[in-house]
Parts: structure tokens; sequence; C-alpha cells
């Protein structure tokens, strides 16, 4: 999962676009991608699919490093530690 908070989704995109995934591959990170930004939009019929391959435990267990990270995400810019945090050079 890319640090796509700061507005660059490219890595994400890249992922997706990648052709040799496998399906559960796909399926999970194009979950991760929407349920982040737009989780409304995840539907029962995706959530059936993702359910062919990973167990209500697993999926869990995804949700909760996924918020895991936001909640740090937040701290950091609430905290305004982005300089201090930055992976890139100045």
């Amino acid at each position: 999962m890319s640090m796509s908070y700061v507005g660059d989704e490219t890595l994400n995109q890249k992922v997706l676009r990648e052709k040799e995934l496998e399906e559960k591959d796909r399926l999970l990170f194009r979950f991760i991608d929407v349920y982040r930004v737009r989780p409304r939009e995840l539907t029962d019929a995706d959530m059936n699919q993702l359910k062919k391959f990973y167990s209500d435990t697993q999926l869990l267990e995804l949700l909760a490093v996924i918020n895991l990270f936001d909640q740090f995400h937040k701290m950091i810019f609430s905290l305004d530690l982005y300089d201090f945090c930055s992976l890139q050079g100045k």
C-alpha cells in the first residue's frame, strides 16, 4: 500500500496495471485502493469476489492494518510532522 495520502497515486495505479498479478492479488489491490479513497463504491459483489480467495479473518486483519496506517497519517498530519516523516530528501 503506497502512501497515496500525499496525492501521489502513481504506485497504486502501477500495481493495478501489472499484468503478472494473480486474480486474487489484483482484486485485493483494487479493494485496498477503493476502500481507502471511496469506500462507498464497494459493493456486495466486490466483497463476494474477495471472499473466494480470502477468509473473513484475513479481510478483518487487512482492514485493521489499513485503518492503523490511516490513523498514523492523521496523527502525523495533525501534528504537522510531514517534513519530519518525509521519505523524500530535502
